[in-house]
């Protein structure tokens, strides 16, 4: 029997190699970029702070001292400063002046400070309502933390320094939820625009398909899918699909019924 190719088969080399191609592509422009970004010197230090008040207005009659010294409203802050360049910080990038944290309240002490993979941390010290970080190291990836004690009813933070570097706000955990809300929605959508195509959308009704006519007999493509044959004496297979309206013409009956092969 001749090997007989449905329309509905698929090239898949043909297919393979369309992908194939844009994704090499964009595999040689993500290479491009890391390499620029290896080669190109990039100076990068962000910073984050987290105020905790000690005491709460809902409790009455406690107090914070330090030593002899009352506290009037106490706070702890967590301030964290972490290079994400590419090259480390450098002491004369900091062009002879301290990191200057201004805390809006008074500095009263520096609890702890540590770094990341046992590296050493910059030196700071308290000046008034300002945390001072003295010129320094910071290698790449290293993250710096500071504990602070401070009394203020407000604290907020503000910053100067003349370190030859960019030096903001660390924005990532809103950067990463972001991308994941612009991610989620467009995948939504389309999940939910597919539902609707396909709930209202009334698929077409096809006739029978001829697939092949050979020896007199007609091998005939049911709706449902079932193949069956047709012997035919003296009579062409119909091109619509159908048997000819003639008493000769019936199913075989030494060929069964079946699914499409």
């Amino acid at each position: 029997m001749p090997l007989v190719t449905l329309a509905g088969d698929v090239n898949w080399a043909e297919a393979l190699s369309a992908i194939a191609a844009p994704l090499g592509v964009a595999a040689s422009l993500l290479a491009c970029y890391w390499a620029f970004r290896a080669v190109v010197p990039k100076r990068r230090v962000v910073y984050s702070i987290e105020f905790t008040p000690l005491l709460s207005s809902t409790y009455s009659g406690l107090t914070v001292n330090l030593g002899a010294e009352r506290l009037a409203e106490p706070q702890t802050a967590t301030l964290k400063v972490t290079n994400l360049g590419n090259r480390e910080i450098e002491v004369e990038h900091f062009n002879g002046e301290a990191i200057e944290f201004e805390m809006n309240a008074r500095v009263v002490s520096v609890l702890t400070s540590e770094s990341s993979d046992n590296r050493r941390v910059p030196p700071a010290a308290a000046h008034g309502n300002a945390l001072q970080i003295d010129p320094y190291v910071i290698h790449r990836k290293q993250e710096i933390s500071y504990k602070l004690l401070l009394d203020g009813r407000n604290p907020r933070l503000s910053l100067q320094h003349n370190v030859s570097a960019q030096l903001h706000k660390d924005k990532r955990q809103a950067t990463k939820a972001r991308i994941f809300v612009g991610t989620l929605v467009p995948v939504l959508s389309g999940v939910i625009a597919a539902g609707l195509v396909s709930f209202f959308h009334t698929p077409e009704v096809k006739p029978p398909e001829i697939v092949k006519d050979l020896s007199g007999l007609c091998e005939v493509i049911a709706d449902d899918g079932r193949t069956v044959w047709y012997q035919v004496e003296s009579h062409e297979c119909d091109v619509e699909g159908t048997v000819p309206d003639d008493p000769t013409s019936s199913p075989s009956a030494n060929v069964t019924s079946g699914p499409v092969r």
